[in-house]
């Protein structure tokens, strides 16, 4: 929900930065001529988003069941789940060299660890 809102905020954003012009000279037909050239899009996106919100928000009231949260919830209280984690963490992120993009961005991440605890 959060992103759907937060894509809302950025296209907002860019509209008005876009629009900036006619909207400080008063020209609200040319910025509506504008906005209207995104509309279908923003009425396809919202009918698309509703199929996915329409439960959660209208017939759930925005609560989600405790099952759901269960479900979705790692245990972290087991040390193999723990390990797991960390193994995951080094071998995507920190020890990445299978490629060049990934030896580049591991290598980023050593140097910045290491200049963080440096001084």
């Amino acid at each position: 929900m959060s992103l759907s809102l937060l894509m809302g905020v950025v296209f907002l954003y860019y509209f008005i930065t876009r629009n900036k012009e006619n909207i400080s000279n008063k020209h609200y037909k040319k910025t509506l001529k504008n906005l209207s050239k995104y509309a279908l899009i923003i009425v396809i996106g919202l009918a698309i988003a509703m199929l996915w919100w329409f439960k959660p928000i209208f017939i759930n009231h925005g609560q989600t069941s405790l099952n759901y949260t269960e479900a979705l919830t790692v245990d972290y209280n087991q040390f193999s789940v723990q390990f797991s984690e960390i193994k995951n963490l080094l071998s995507q992120s920190l020890i990445h060299f299978n490629s060049i993009a990934g030896a580049i961005y591991s290598l980023l991440i050593i140097t910045g660890i290491v200049c963080l605890f440096h001084h």
